[in-house]
């Protein structure tokens, strides 16, 4: 049987490449730990993350791909294959998850409007149905077992502004999550070094953006913009001591 890869390595031969199995099940479990440390007592959270990270580059498995994949590695012309779209409409038409397709269609692009993810997905259906069968196949024959059932986090009312977002901060979560799996496992094929990943002290990095923000404003503090910067500022540190929730800025780039 042939094998099917994620991505190449040094040789020409994709001898040393990932193979996309191999990628698919790290990244799943990788976004799985990262879930339970962001949030240890959402399991919707972890098993989303674990789907996301086995269905993210379903569409590798597209001869087209595999074939554009060996042309790059032996260096003849070749033209990109789109990948995304497939897990993605996986996790829309068969699994009836919004959030999971969203995110999955958006793991190289970055995450662009729902209405805009929707309408890519109904567009094509039916061809993107018949293809993401063939290739739900070839993951089964890679000894793959991929989700049949992903629940959601909480049900959706789209004509309440809270719980609306909500759900879109709870999915931009685990697109993060699913980024970073995704980056550090094919940094690990790449380098064949684990990445030593340094926690972040919320305290320390606030210092720092205070004393660069008075270095900033002692270079010319009678000045009217850096007097609104410093108002800004201070109302953005008032606002930290209220009530955890979901806060807005609006102000004009370089404010």
């Amino acid at each position: 049987m042939q094998r099917n890869f994620a991505h190449s390595g040094l040789r020409d031969d994709l001898s040393d490449g990932q193979e996309l199995k191999h990628h698919l099940q790290q990244v799943a479990d990788r976004a799985k730990q990262l879930a339970r440390e962001i949030h240890p007592d959402d399991e919707v959270m972890a098993l989303t993350a674990v789907a996301a990270g086995l269905l993210h580059d379903l569409g590798k498995y597209q001869r087209a791909w595999q074939a554009y994949l060996r042309a790059s590695v032996e260096k003849r012309p070749t033209k990109s294959v789109p990948h995304a779209i497939f897990g993605a409409a996986n996790a829309y038409h068969m699994l009836d998850n919004l959030a999971l397709a969203w995110t999955i269609a958006a793991h190289h692009s970055g995450l662009s409007d729902s209405n805009q993810t929707y309408n890519r997905l109904e567009a094509k259906h039916d061809e993107l149905t018949a293809e993401v069968e063939g290739l739900l196949q070839k993951a089964k024959e890679d000894d793959l077992f991929l989700p049949t059932e992903v629940a959601r986090p909480f049900d959706v009312d789209a004509d309440c502004a809270a719980i609306c977002q909500r759900y879109e901060f709870w999915t931009r979560i685990l697109f993060s999550i699913l980024v970073d799996a995704d980056r550090l496992d094919t940094e690990l094929h790449a380098t064949k070094r684990e990445r030593h990943l340094v926690r972040l002290d919320p305290e320390t990095l606030l210092d720092r953006v205070k004393a660069t923000r008075l270095r900033w404003a002692a270079k010319n503090a009678e000045s009217l913009l850096t007097q609104l910067r410093n108002r800004v500022f201070e109302q953005c540190l008032a606002a930290a001591e209220n009530r955890q929730g979901f806060f807005a800025l609006t102000v004009p780039t370089g404010g």
